[in-house]
């Protein structure tokens, strides 16, 4: 996705305990996200002797980029084992590589490759931004000093009997992008990272609204696309009339671009009501005598959200970080988090999307072909696939259905090669790729006698 290092906004540790919250600053801001020192020290819990743990980094981190997004590792040896800083180069270039920088708990003496050290023998935290020379360096943000480059090697050693907070290599969040009269390059927008383009129907003649021939071309490249309607910011002030002719004209023109029956269309609250949702209400009243609810969705600050989700007049949330005071709505699908950013030759706003299903489509793909469950259990697949392949000792983020990341050691993973030589002599699995005990039954015994043969 990104630059190495990402960019960032570095501040040092303003109290001699506060380097956790410094770090996750750090952190946060790579992401568009700015929050204080002491504001993070309270999130961390963090008290006179510290920050206790990555633990706790995780838990931040999550609380603002969403459920499952960051997991911790732990390396409890006194120095890094290979298969350790094996792991930690490739969680940086992962990370880092998608947008997403690493905060590590580290103690001891650090040696940067420019001359000097920096020693800690009580501990510290620092934020890892960036990597070069195909993750074999590492660049530190240590906010009780400076930013310097390490080895990778040497940066594993230095997080011993400590761990770190890593972007956990789940399916959520997914990068994507908004733009209205700009038109970047599918294909380096994929390049880039991105995975879906949210564009604009409207009555507008100038060359802002979607067409069928992008739909393909962001289809083509790889990129999903999202449809949003809106003509001018006001346009909920308009009330019942409005949203009832906007919402036939928005099904219409989605339509000829292809979107599937069924997937839904954001309408733009594209400025603050300052709590006067009466019209927003009417708006969005007149949307839903056209559209069913569970093809409605609103983009807006959080005020504009979380009110019209508790409303139950729209199903789907694209929240924008603007008249939203720093807070992201647990219930937003998508999160536009940064404007006015060049990518793929076009000027365009940058979006996640926090969960599977955030209404995107690709032309000639109907929405029932891959529901969000199927997804996941596809992506879970493919992660298991991927362990077999590399013979790996644990199977990670894994996709649990409840926003966590989750990792199984390698006797599970025995399991599966087990499972998967069983279905090769012909056992029959239901359709629901899973490793429930549902799941299980029509394949468990011969499984079982597998493994007691392996073990004999």
């Amino acid at each position: 996705m990104g630059t190495n290092p990402l960019p960032h906004v570095f501040q040092v540790q303003q109290t001699g305990f506060w380097c956790g919250p410094a770090a996750v600053r750090v952190a946060l801001s790579c992401r568009g996200i700015a929050r204080s020192q002491a504001e993070l020290a309270a999130a961390l819990g963090t008290t006179v002797n510290g920050t206790d743990s990555s633990a706790d980094v995780v838990r931040v981190m999550n609380a603002e980029l969403g459920a499952g997004t960051y997991a911790a590792r732990y390396l409890p040896g006194s120095t890094a084992t290979d298969e350790e800083i094996a792991a930690l180069r490739s969680d940086l270039v992962a990370g880092v590589g998608d947008g997403f920088p690493i905060v590590a708990n580290v103690v001891g003496t650090i040696r940067p490759l420019d001359g000097g050290s920096y020693s800690y023998p009580g501990g510290h935290y620092v934020a890892v931004t960036g990597y070069r020379n195909g993750g074999d360096e590492a660049f530190v943000s240590d906010v009780a000093a400076r930013e310097y480059w390490v080895t990778t090697q040497a940066l594993a050693v230095w997080i011993a009997e400590r761990g770190y907070s890593y972007r956990a290599g789940g399916q959520v969040p997914i990068e994507g992008v908004d733009y209205a009269w700009s038109r970047p390059d599918p294909a380096g927008l994929y390049a880039a990272g991105k995975r879906f383009a949210s564009r604009y129907l409207s009555h507008d003649r100038t060359g802002k609204n979607l067409t069928a021939a992008e739909a393909e071309a962001l289809g083509a490249a790889g990129i999903a696309v999202v449809c949003n309607w809106e003509w001018r910011a006001g346009d909920a002030k308009g009330g019942f009339a409005a949203g009832a002719e906007y919402a036939a004209e928005a099904a219409r023109q989605a339509a000829a671009c292809g979107m599937p029956a069924g997937r839904p269309i954001y309408f733009s609250i594209d400025y603050d009501p300052a709590g006067s949702y009466g019209p927003i209400d009417a708006y969005f009243q007149g949307i839903g005598s056209v559209l069913p609810v569970s093809q409605i969705g609103a983009y807006g600050g959080y005020g504009t959200i979380d009110h019209l989700l508790g409303a139950g007049l729209i199903r789907w949330a694209w929240q924008t970080f603007a008249w939203s005071g720093g807070q992201w709505h647990p219930g937003a699908h998508v999160q536009q988090y940064r404007n006015g950013v060049t990518v793929a030759g076009g000027d365009l706003d940058l979006d996640r999307a926090m969960v599977a299903d955030y209404g995107q489509w690709i032309p000639g793909k109907d929405a029932e072909d891959m529901t969000p469950e199927q997804a996941r259990q596809l992506f879970n697949l493919d992660r298991l696939n991927t362990a077999l392949l590399l013979d790996a000792d644990e199977v990670t983020g894994l996709d649990d259905g409840q926003g966590n990341r989750v990792s199984y050691p390698l006797m599970v993973v025995q399991r599966q090669k087990a499972i998967l030589a069983a279905l090769e002599g012909g056992a029959t699995v239901p359709a629901k790729v899973g490793l429930t005990d549902e799941a299980l039954d029509d394949i468990e015994a011969r499984v079982d006698k597998q493994l007691d043969e392996t073990a004999d």
